[in-house]
């Protein structure tokens, strides 16, 4: 999304699901079609994911990008509005094109061995209303506001700056708070991000003390797992076209492993080679 197209901060009820909300206009649905998600993910860690069944979503302070979490813990009292205690996960949208930043972006925690979960937004939403309702939370989606420059972002909770009056309206309320964390700088534009919050409104956020002293105590407490059946909400699985044993990758993802068997797993074709044309 532009910032520019964002003309008031609002959300609305998923039809259909009791604890998930739209940020911003958000739809689940394109063209009379379901959205697809995707998930780029190291390989080992996704096997994880797949034996545990869970998918992990982290706090905001566990974001390396200390910029997309700038108003994570500010003081919001002449809103009469304190922070939550918020978790989150990232996706690309199905819109996303450049393929070739994303397979880089996310090649370098182990090199070749990077895979692209498309999920089925419907199946993944079915599966966080449940976590909400035992949880007694709420989850919120939006996607990423891009078109701001840095300035503006740093300088937003300013009244005479732009986008001011948006995103500190004076009944600024949870939306607003998330629609922040919502903000993305020009540089990544190419993401055409999706992002999924889990709210915890029974707790009142604290700086997340566990992982801010010195990073020395477990992040454990800084996750929330979510239980999904991957069979269900996965769509397909792609390997990066970087990875040097793309044979053997699919061969465990396809179930000749002891793991979760997965009938749509395919190899980036980005630099396949071609046949050089002799004549016309």
């Amino acid at each position: 999304m532009n910032i520019n197209e964002l003309k008031q901060i609002s959300f609305q009820k998923a039809e259909g699901f009791e604890n998930i909300y739209f940020l911003n206009g958000f739809s689940s649905n394109k063209n009379n079609k379901e959205r697809i998600l995707y998930r780029y993910r190291p390989f080992l860690s996704a096997l994880k994911d797949f034996s545990a069944n869970k998918l992990g979503f982290v706090s905001p302070v566990l974001w390396k990008d200390k910029f997309e979490r700038r108003f994570l813990f500010t003081d919001y009292s002449k809103y009469n509005f304190s922070g939550k205690t918020v978790r989150c996960m990232c996706f690309a949208s199905d819109n996303a094109m450049n393929e070739e930043a994303s397979w880089k972006s996310y090649n370098f925690e182990e090199k070749d061995t990077v895979i692209r979960m498309s999920i089925k937004s419907s199946e993944l939403l079915f599966a966080l209303d449940n976590f909400a309702k035992k949880q007694k939370s709420k989850v919120f989606v939006g996607e990423a506001i891009y078109g701001a420059s840095v300035d503006e972002i740093e300088n937003i909770h300013k009244q005479c700056k732009k986008y001011n009056q948006i995103f500190f309206s004076d009944s600024f309320n949870i939306e607003h708070y998330l629609s922040l964390m919502l903000l993305k700088r020009k540089a990544f534009i190419y993401e055409n991000e999706i992002r999924i919050f889990i709210l915890h409104d029974n707790k009142t956020s604290t700086r997340e003390t566990e992982y801010s002293d010195k990073e020395k105590k477990s992040t454990t407490k800084l996750i929330d797992f979510v239980p999904v059946d991957f069979s269900q909400i996965i769509k397909e699985i792609r390997i990066s076209p970087y990875c040097s044993n793309s044979e053997i990758v699919k061969s465990v993802l396809d179930g000749s492993y002891k793991i979760q068997k997965f009938k749509n797993v395919t190899i980036s074709r980005l630099y396949e080679n071609g046949s050089e044309l002799d004549k016309v």
